[in-house]
């Protein structure tokens, strides 16, 4: 599902995203500053993590998680966890995925639900210019026998399961500048039910090539088909997820001039 947050809440979440990118207060990972969030106790770790428990999340991240998840703002009780990563990229070039479905689960966190990708800013070149949509890095989405292509685009917020939404993230053409994106993620997971399986469990498994060259002829956005080849999504399972989707054939019919058509009927064929 697709919406766009208001300007003044815009505003707000891009004044948090900067300031807790310089916090010293937190651990930084490069293009990444990663929180885990637990209802319950926090898990003990023998390294410096951002780890909270639910109720000691600092204001500021309370604001941003309730104004990116509907299910946090109403403290959703079936929510055991979520993970928040405010993503700050320079080069979006290594940012790039096939289809793909994410199984993540653990006794700690719970299972995975819901994803929430959240465009802080529109994609820009390092001279502050925005950049074409076609060298933004389009996220790809397939669901319900439909492909959907979403430019990056200020205050623009996603929210989908990612296990049972098949998506992609599009290239960056190789002769494009470097692009800068600012993005905030959410992984939500809920507690387990019954005698349901919660062994560590962190994969995505990947559809196959044919499945990628399809949404590169829906989309038209190239897709990086490397990983391809470790898909762990069956064909069966992907062949009911597109069996109804309709793709339009791109080839024209040749032109035919009034007397070739004239020839032909006189000849008896059907035109």
């Amino acid at each position: 599902m697709k919406s766009t947050l208001s300007s003044v809440r815009q505003s707000r979440i891009s004044e948090i995203f900067d300031a807790v990118r310089r916090a010293p207060q937190f651990t930084h990972n490069g293009d990444d500053t990663f929180f885990e969030v637990y209802r319950d106790r926090a898990p003990s770790s023998n390294t410096r993590r951002n780890r909270f428990k639910w109720s000691e999340l600092t204001p500021i991240l309370q604001r941003v998680a309730r104004y990116l998840s509907p299910r946090i703002a109403r403290n959703d009780p079936t929510l055991k966890s979520f993970d928040m990563v405010f993503r700050e990229v320079h080069d979006i070039a290594s940012y790039t995925q096939p289809y793909h479905v994410d199984i993540v689960r653990s006794p700690a966190k719970g299972v995975i639900v819901n994803q929430v990708i959240y465009y802080v800013d529109t994609p820009r070149y390092s001279n502050g210019r925005q950049a074409n949509v076609n060298n933004s890095g389009p996220l790809l989405l397939f669901s319900n026998k439909r492909h959907r292509r979403v430019n990056p685009s200020k205050g623009t917020r996603l929210n989908f399961d990612p296990f049972t939404t098949v998506h992609a993230t599009g290239q960056k053409p190789s002769n494009a500048p470097p692009v800068n994106r600012k993005m905030i993620i959410l992984l939500l997971y809920r507690y387990p039910t019954g005698n349901e399986n919660t062994t560590n469990v962190n994969r995505q498994l990947y559809a196959p090539q044919r499945f990628n060259r399809l949404g590169r002829v829906v989309t038209g956005t190239k897709i990086n088909n490397s990983e391809s080849r470790m898909s762990s999504i069956s064909e069966n399972m992907l062949s009911r997820m597109f069996s109804g989707l309709k793709v339009r054939s791109r080839t024209r019919r040749p032109r035919v001039s009034k007397t070739q058509i004239a020839l032909m009927r006189a000849r008896g064929l059907r035109v």
